[in-house]
C-alpha cells in the first residue's frame, strides 16, 4: 500500500509539473514562486525514476527487511542455506537500490547490446536478466520445497520486481 501510495504521489506530482511547466515564474528571469515552484522542488523527491528519492529510500529499507528476515528464518529453517541465500539476494538489492550497483553492468550491457544487434538505454537490463536467471535457477531448489502458497507469493514478487525493474 505504501509502495501504490508512493507511485500516485509521483504520478500527481508529474501531471502537476507538466501542467504548470509554463507557469511565468519558471521562466528565465522569473521568480520561482506559488504552487509551481513548489512542484519543481517537490517532484524529485518523489519521483519512482529517479534513483536518489523517497521511493528507492523505501524500496531498499522493503529489501533491508526482507533480509533480515530471511536470516532470521534461517535460524529456525530446516533449509537453512535456501534462506541464507535469500538472505543475501535481499541484503544485496538493498545495497544495490541505495548505490546503484546495477548502473555499473552498462558497459557489459552494451556489448551484449550490440552482439546481439540491438540498440538500447538501459544496457544493464541484460546481463540483469541473465544474472536474475541464474538466481532464480540457484534458488529453485528451495523454492520447490516451499509450500505452494509460498512458492506462488515469491514467484508472484519476483516476477513484480523483474517487471519494475525493466519497465
Amino acid at each position: 500500500l505504501v509502495t501504490v501510495g508512493l507511485v500516485l504521489v509521483s504520478a500527481s506530482l508529474y501531471i502537476a509539473r507538466l501542467a504548470t511547466q509554463n507557469d511565468p515564474s519558471l521562466q528565465p528571469g522569473g521568480t520561482p514562486a506559488g504552487f509551481a515552484a513548489w512542484v519543481q522542488r517537490v517532484w524529485p523527491v518523489f519521483d519512482v525514476h529517479l534513483e536518489n528519492s523517497v521511493p528507492t529510500w523505501f524500496n531498499a529499507f522493503l529489501c533491508s527487511v526482507l533480509g533480515v528476515s530471511a536470516l532470521l528464518a534461517a535460524f529456525f529453517a530446516r533449509r537453512r542455506f535456501g534462506w541464507l541465500l535469500v538472505a543475501a539476494i535481499a541484503l544485496w538489492a538493498s545495497l544495490d537500490e541505495t548505490v546503484s550497483l546495477h548502473e555499473r553492468l552498462q558497459d557489459v550491457g552494451w556489448s551484449m547490446a550490440l552482439a546481439l544487434g540491438w540498440r538500447m538505454t538501459y544496457a544493464w537490463v541484460l546481463p540483469g536478466l541473465v544474472l536474475a536467471a541464474v538466481v532464480a535457477a540457484v534458488l529453485w531448489p528451495f523454492l520447490r520445497d516451499l509450500p505452494v502458497l509460498s512458492r506462488r507469493l515469491i514467484g508472484t514478487g519476483g516476477a513484480v520486481f523483474l517487471f519494475g525493474a525493466i519497465v
